[in-house]
């Protein structure tokens, strides 16, 4: 399928020297990008990565909610505050 996006012109100019550099068509580095965000932001994938990290802290003190809170944005919404 065939799309038109709006890219700011660093993140374009860094794409284009990266995909020369791989020896990567242009749609391949994008398709690429977007299928690892939709695998880094999948609700079972952060809910994953998050119990395992509850699982190897171990015990639990009155901080573990906040944490477990505060990974869970940063996981999910990591790149929302990206300026586009």
């Amino acid at each position: 399928m065939k799309t038109a996006i709006s890219v700011p012109e660093p993140t374009y100019s860094a794409v284009e020297a990266r995909v020369e550099e791989l020896g990567m068509s242009r749609s391949e580095f994008y398709t690429r990008g977007a299928e690892l965000l939709l695998a880094r932001t999948d609700a079972a994938t952060v809910t994953a990565r998050i119990d395992l990290v509850v699982e190897y802290a171990g015990e639990q003190d009155a901080s573990h909610a906040a944490a477990v809170a505060a990974g869970r944005a940063v996981l999910v919404d990591g790149g929302a505050q990206d300026a586009w």
